[in-house]
């Protein structure tokens, strides 16, 4: 079994409509959805903010425990990758 864990901002489709029309549930929900047609693959997903774009707890979400139990992360950061704790970071650069 490959365990993904995929890692999505989740604004950029909450807060454009023309995003939004192309993936509805965010851009994390479309490859988990695509992963999860394969028997050998589980996905977990992990967003920075959540359906009412307030910022999720990444701290007590990607916690070493969880990383270790990954195989495989995707990893999405662009407009607000400076608001995912520096602990965060450090705890998934050191996984990788």
């Amino acid at each position: 079994m490959i365990r993904v864990l995929i890692f999505n901002e989740f604004a950029h489709e909450q807060k454009h409509e023309n995003i939004k029309a192309i993936y509805p549930n965010g851009m994390h929900a479309t490859i988990r959805d695509f992963l999860n047609t394969e028997d050998d693959i589980s996905v977990e997903t992990v967003t920075l903010f959540n359906e009412n774009l307030e910022l999720n707890d990444l701290e007590s979400i990607i916690t070493d425990e969880k990383l270790q139990n990954t195989d495989v992360i995707m990893w999405w950061g662009h407009a607000h990758h400076g608001q995912v704790p520096d602990s965060v970071a450090r705890r998934v650069q050191q996984a990788v």
